[in-house]
């Protein structure tokens, strides 16, 4: 899946990759429309197959099996260093990963709320707060990707009275130290690869955005109010929305999920307000 938004020359040709929704794929023929590698005995189309023909030795007009193909097993036993497109969970990539961000609020950052930050964009493995650099840390990111992502939307904002600053760090990836503090509440350096929050654990990333003044909220309790979420963003810290908009559940598939949870969209009045809203209250029950 890094190959998503990759450009097969440079300025044109993006390729665009995402999971079908279909379990199996069901391949009848090889040819040059469509191919089993695991199977290469299939013929080329219904008439070699019914005529008792040899698809490697008789190929259809204009096929890509234009010479025998010899039996090629599977795609996965052939190469498998070739299939780890995207970096396993917790192994440093030959790629930067980590960034590394100044100018934060010391007294307001911790290590969850830069996780809450940073999660829309991709899947967070670690953050290290820099006790050497007062309002300064580190954010391991699973891949290149998802590191180039964050800080494309996210370098340059405002966040609790400051401007962010972002970049690549000379570091491949955040390691433990001795002058780190594993206070269970507020911990220099946290741990996120095994996270349930982490939003990309199943599927690539998609519906990725610029920050804005709007947040999309969801898996609220069914029996929330308009005054019930407003207190719950309050107390957390966040300010006051100047509007709330709650979905309306649809017919379909996810009806049902959609009467069990609530969802929504939050407004305020400018994109700080709702940057630090995500910053305090994302993930919060």
């Amino acid at each position: 899946m890094s190959l998503d938004g990759k450009d097969i020359y440079d300025g044109c040709c993006t390729l665009k990759i995402a999971f079908s929704k279909i379990d199996m794929l069901n391949v009848r023929f090889n040819n040059d429309k469509t191919c089993d590698f695991t199977n290469p005995n299939l013929p080329p189309s219904d008439r070699a197959m019914h005529a008792g023909l040899d698809p490697y030795t008789h190929p259809p007009m204009g096929s890509m099996f234009s010479q025998p193909v010899p039996p090629y097993p599977s795609l996965f036993a052939q190469r498998p260093h070739d299939m780890n497109l995207l970096s396993p969970i917790g192994v440093p990539s030959s790629e930067p990963t980590v960034l590394i961000v100044y100018n934060l609020d010391e007294m307001a950052m911790m290590c969850d709320r830069l996780f809450n930050l940073f999660c829309p964009y991709g899947n967070v493995m670690k953050i290290k707060l820099l006790l050497n650099k007062k309002g300064s840390a580190l954010v391991q990111m699973q891949d290149a990707t998802m590191a180039n992502t964050a800080l494309m939307n996210l370098n340059q904002k405002a966040l609790f009275g400051r401007t962010l600053e972002i970049h690549y760090s000379k570091h491949p990836c955040i390691t433990d130290s001795s002058r780190d503090v594993s206070s269970e509440e507020n911990p220099t350096c946290k741990d996120y690869s095994a996270s349930s929050l982490n939003r990309f654990l199943r599927s690539p990333p998609r519906h990725i955005y610029r920050p804005t003044s709007v947040l999309h909220f969801a898996n609220a309790p069914p029996e929330i109010t308009e005054q019930g979420l407003i207190q719950h963003l309050v107390s957390a810290g966040a300010a006051v929305p100047t509007q709330l908009r709650f979905f309306v559940p649809t017919a379909g598939a996810s009806a049902s999920y959609e009467r069990k949870t609530r969802s929504g969209l939050i407004y305020y009045s400018d994109q700080q307000a709702a940057m630090e809203t995500i910053v305090l209250a994302n993930n919060l029950r």
